[in-house]
């Protein structure tokens, strides 16, 4: 494994590779790796002739605008107890370029402004902001420095993903991006680093999250006309029954992001809830009840799974639910 720490010798590396006829695949993370982002690195291996594994901190110029020395801080933090964690996980899972730049080399200026069409994806929603300007800011830099052909995405992270796809499609980068469905743990959880921080009574109580979208998956597919103010209500009381507090529960089309009245087309549900002091999120991407048992007009058969991305960049890696 190859650690490039300068951005000009990325640049370099990924001329040459593509010189050669060679296709490259990036996993961006703010490292603290875990199992899901591992699952992202496997699936680029099997479509890509090499993986650059990244680790994009922060923008040091916006969170730590008030206090530039607290970034030094948490930088230096992570050099001495992560590092080298992340490093020998990336190892593991056959990564082949580890990139971690200076963040303050990256984000050179502090007034770099962006404008595209993007706005439908910078609203907020009854208080919750789907996107920030940093996300594009951070995705741009990652598509112009590191240059891939593909990007892996996990279902978790679900506005970021859109968003990226939103800027790809925008800027015309040839890029294909391909959304990973999210890595649970054994007890359901979406794999995360936050779940460290949990006691143990609030990690059996943050089960209530995905418990509940497990719940109005059902009953999507049982009810002809869900209601969706008896859907939140219901996600609420079961979040707060478990002793968490919500931060906010979305219920969207998954491709426009439009307020849904019903399910009448493929549904987006998002969960932010907190435990203990640990916020964590989760989402489910749920089919319409006329098309859960069709996919392209094909009957499935009770043992099919219905795969949540059209296919991959060379050869199909398997099938994810």
């Amino acid at each position: 494994m190859i650690i490039i720490e300068s951005i000009e010798e990325m640049q370099q590396y990924s001329i040459q590779l593509k010189s050669k006829g060679k296709t490259l695949a990036n996993v961006s993370t703010t490292g603290f790796l875990h199992k899901g982002h591992m699952s992202l690195v496997d699936i680029d291996k099997e479509n890509a002739d090499k993986v650059v594994l990244n680790i994009d901190h922060i923008d040091p110029y916006n969170k730590f605008k008030q206090e530039p020395s607290k970034y030094d801080q948490y930088l230096e933090e992570y050099l001495t107890e992560q590092l080298d964690k992340d490093l020998e996980l990336s190892k593991q899972h056959g990564v082949d370029i580890f990139f971690h730049p200076d963040m303050r080399k990256v984000y050179v200026s502090q007034n770099t402004q962006i404008h595209s069409n993007i706005k439908k994806l910078r609203k907020t929603y009854k208080g919750v902001e789907f996107a920030s300007p940093n996300i594009s800011k951070s995705n741009l830099k990652d598509f112009n420095i590191i240059m891939p052909d593909i990007i892996m995405m996990g279902q978790k992270d679900i506005f970021q993903n859109l968003e990226a796809q939103f800027l790809i499609t925008d800027f015309n980068f040839p890029i294909k991006m391909i959304m990973v469905p999210i890595v649970r743990e054994s007890d359901g959880l979406a794999s995360s680093s936050r779940l460290e921080r949990l006691s143990k009574s609030d990690r059996k109580n943050a089960r209530s999250i995905y418990e509940s979208l497990k719940d109005i998956e059902e009953w999507v597919q049982q009810l002809d006309s869900p209601s969706i103010p008896d859907i939140k209500e219901h996600i609420r009381q079961k979040i707060i029954g478990a002793n968490g507090q919500i931060n906010y529960i979305v219920i969207c089309c998954a491709s426009t992001l439009e307020e849904l009245g019903f399910f009448n087309s493929k549904a987006l549900i998002v969960v932010d809830a907190t435990f203990g002091n640990t916020p964590l999120s989760d989402n489910i991407i749920i089919e319409p009840k006329d098309n859960i048992k069709k996919i392209n007009n094909k009957p499935l058969n009770s043992e099919q799974k219905v795969p949540l991305w059209d296919g991959p960049y060379r050869k199909k890696p398997g099938e994810y639910s």
